[in-house]
């Protein structure tokens, strides 16, 4: 039996499904949810503008709260409507993502 760490927890991710997103948006958060299945915790997701990096980093956040069990996670921007964007961007999630917060938490920062 593996010890009850983030790491473990990081290796079985359920599969993500693709409804709502771009093909890149889907292929950026299968690509996350594969590094770190191969114990490779640090990643660079590389987008071209306007395909929706913010709106795509909102469930990868809820990916690792919920099913790598993280306590916290820091989303750090550098405007202000960026910051604005991804908590938008979180709202059609936001109802799914209540009982996930209320053990954990996620700041937004400029």
């Amino acid at each position: 039996m593996q010890p009850d760490t983030i790491r473990n927890h990081m290796k079985h991710f359920p599969a993500f499904g693709t409804t709502g997103f771009r093909t890149c948006q889907f292929t950026a958060i299968q690509n996350l949810d594969t590094s770190f299945a191969e114990n490779r915790p640090k990643a660079l997701v590389q987008m071209a503008t306007g395909t929706g990096k913010t709106f795509t980093a909102i469930p990868a956040a809820y990916r690792l709260l919920k099913f790598g069990r993280m306590r916290r996670i820091l989303f750090l921007v550098d405007t202000k409507s960026l910051g604005e964007q991804a908590e938008e961007s979180s709202c059609p999630t936001r109802q799914t993502m209540t009982t996930v917060l209320s053990r954990s938490s996620m700041a937004f920062a400029v």
